[in-house]
């Protein structure tokens, strides 16, 4: 998957959270997101991060 589909996708899954984010003054904004057993895309998302750990050898 290409970043600028899973950006897209994330943006269609996440699209009703608010952004109150001060490009001005937060130099250093680290968006993260929670998700619980529970969520639809707990899984995919589980798998995804493990992917990325993987890779960054963490």
């Amino acid at each position: 998957m290409r970043l600028v589909d899973l950006l897209q996708a994330l943006e269609m899954i996440f699209s009703d959270t608010t952004n109150n984010r001060d490009g001005m003054t937060d130099y250093f904004d680290k968006s993260n997101v929670r998700l619980f057993p529970e969520h639809p895309h707990y899984q995919a998302a589980r798998q995804a991060a493990e992917r990325i750990k993987a890779k960054r050898g963490w």
